[in-house]
């Protein structure tokens, strides 16, 4: 680790100026020399800093109250515990800027930037922790913030070095670089990526943390659009009869496909989550990506598949793990039947998709079954499938005259 600064940060109240501030004192450098009133000889030092005092903006205390005693040294309770919570915020900035200093990084702000907003991996932390988002919201800006420490090689990245070539050498190399078991991240993903981290750096703007962006809007790569796999009736009748390692893998399979389940929500349903009437069955559970409250119907092929019913506690599909196993097995039991297609752990979702839509023609009914929230969500998963269907187009005239 690179040694830092021999400087010891220090916060001190400017009285004159009703705010705080921190100096960064450096050890004292000896100059000369002089004679004192008993005629010794004594050396004489002059102070030195790391860079100038750096005074908090007024506006910071807003939310952060400070007050002063009275001539008589009094003040109340309560202001005195406000007093506390800011020391306490200032102690955290104390902590930042001293963390820099100990890495060699030189803290540089000006009076209208907020010094703890530079970094933009702080800010990020600080901001995910104020704000409360879907789980699956804080996984893409997390996803962010580890392939951002990947790609600079360093745990502080300051706003200014966030500029257009920046991005897309970002840009570039994730594309190039394999994160995940099923190698290179899409387009798709790297633009939502950019888009997250630039929406920080909005976010840091709009509060006042920062003064102004580095990048300027640009133009963002187009993503090819990447047909989604399925099965069609046929080929899901041939990988029923044929059987396969893990059979919680080709029972998870199947029943995504006949039902529409996602993989995450699978792995963590119950049998208590699943009731069953005199004609049909429900499943009540909760959509990852939306944390909203889910109704599925199961039609009885999909509860054929999922077999001899268990205790209400039990996991439906014990020990589903999205590992190398799980791609590895469904690619081999789909070749195994001479299917020569690259379905993946989603296609049971949209080989569903494909089958209602084939049967229905219902889109806005598919919607509501798949939990999506916007219909064009649900078009892309039947698009590859009207295209190729005879019936995309049905035979009609209109009534003239």
């Amino acid at each position: 680790m690179t040694k830092g600064y021999n400087c010891t940060v220090k916060c001190y109240w400017n009285k004159k100026k009703g705010v705080h501030y921190f100096r960064y004192p450096l050890p004292a450098e000896r100059v000369d020399v002089r004679t004192n009133k008993n005629g010794e000889e004594v050396p004489v030092y002059k102070s030195k800093t790391l860079r100038t005092d750096e005074y908090i903006k007024k506006s910071w205390y807003n939310q952060n109250r400070w007050y002063e005693e009275d001539d008589n040294g009094y003040l109340s309770q309560s202001k005195r515990a406000w007093n506390r919570k800011t020391e306490e915020e200032l102690n955290k900035m104390l902590y930042d800027r001293q963390r820099l200093v100990d890495m060699g990084i030189i803290p540089y702000v000006d009076d209208k930037i907020d010094l703890d907003a530079e970094d933009f991996f702080a800010y990020l932390q600080d901001w995910l922790g104020k704000n409360k988002y879907a789980k699956s919201t804080v996984s893409c800006y997390r996803m962010a913030d580890r392939r951002l420490r990947k790609f600079c090689k360093a745990q502080v990245l300051p706003f200014s070095k966030i500029n257009n070539d920046f991005l897309k050498r970002f840009e570039i190399w994730c594309g190039e670089t394999p994160f995940t078991m099923r190698g290179e991240i899409s387009q798709v993903t790297i633009n939502k990526m950019i888009a997250n981290i630039e929406y920080i750096c909005y976010q840091a703007l709009n509060e006042g943390f920062i003064d102004k962006v580095a990048f300027t809007k640009r133009k963002k790569t187009k993503a090819v659009s990447e047909s989604r796999e399925y099965l069609t009736k046929d080929e899901l009748k041939r990988i029923i009869n044929q059987n396969m390692p893990y059979p919680v893998i080709k029972r998870w399979f199947l029943f995504s496909s006949l039902s529409g389940l996602p993989f995450k929500e699978s792995q963590t349903i119950k049998w208590g989550d699943i009731k069953t009437y005199e004609t049909h069955s429900v499943l009540k559970y909760v959509r990852h990506k939306t944390s909203e409250p889910a109704q599925l119907p199961l039609n009885r092929q999909a509860m054929d598949i999922l077999g001899e019913r268990l205790g209400n506690d039990d996991l439906v599909f014990p020990l589903l793990k999205k590992t190398n196993t799980l791609y590895d097995a469904i690619k081999e039991w789909v070749k195994s039947v001479g299917i020569n297609k690259n379905i993946t752990p989603h296609s049971g979702r949209t080989t569903f998709a494909s089958l209602f839509y084939e049967e229905t023609k219902d889109a806005v009914r598919l919607m509501h079954l798949m939990g999506h929230k916007d219909l064009k969500t649900t078009l892309r998963y039947i698009e590859s499938f009207k295209k190729t269907s005879k019936e995309a187009v049905p035979d009609f005239s209109f009534m003239l005259g």
